[in-house]
Parts: structure tokens; C-alpha cells; sequence
């Protein structure tokens, strides 16, 4: 929730900067310290702006891949790194 606070803690924050530039300098080299901008919007969970097409065609590469993965572990290949599908899958109990 947005209390209105943010435009005070960035002005308290600027001058912290300064008194803090002006005692030391040196640690400083690109000049006076500035805080970051406020940002337009933020969100915890920003609303989805996909079409449904978008949508449709991430579904489908998500099923495809949930098939490639189930269709890998019936048949006992491995789907690792590259360097580990270059070794031998042992298989506990044969």
C-alpha cells in the first residue's frame, strides 16, 4: 500500500548523501552521490499483459517438454548436462 512516504525517505536519503559527500569527498569520485529515482510502478504480482495466443503457444511448449521429460524417464535416458548424459545411467536395482 502506498502511503505517499516515498518523495520524504528520498529526500532524507539526498541529504544523508551529502552531508556524507561533504565530510568525505574522496569516496566519491563520480561526484555527489544521488538516491535512485523513483520508481513509475511496482508490483509484488503484476498482472499478466499477454495475448492469448502467447499464452497458448507457452502452453504448448510446456506440454511438449513435460512429454519429452515423461517419455525420458520411462525409458531411463537422462536429460542432464551435456556432460552428464555422456555418462552411464546406472539404474538402481538391475
Amino acid at each position: 500500500m502506498h502511503y505517499g512516504l516515498a518523495e520524504e525517505k528520498i529526500r532524507k536519503r539526498a541529504a544523508v548523501l551529502q552531508r556524507a559527500y561533504a565530510k568525505h569527498p574522496e569516496r566519491f569520485p563520480r561526484g555527489v552521490p544521488q538516491p535512485p529515482a523513483l520508481p513509475k510502478e511496482v508490483w509484488i504480482n503484476k498482472p499478466q499483459t499477454e495475448t492469448p495466443e502467447s499464452i497458448l503457444d507457452e502452453a504448448a511448449k510446456t506440454e511438449a517438454q513435460n512429454r519429452r521429460l515423461t517419455s525420458a524417464m520411462v525409458s531411463g535416458i537422462h536429460l542432464g548436462t551435456p556432460e552428464s548424459t555422456a555418462k552411464e545411467l546406472v539404474v538402481v536395482g538391475q
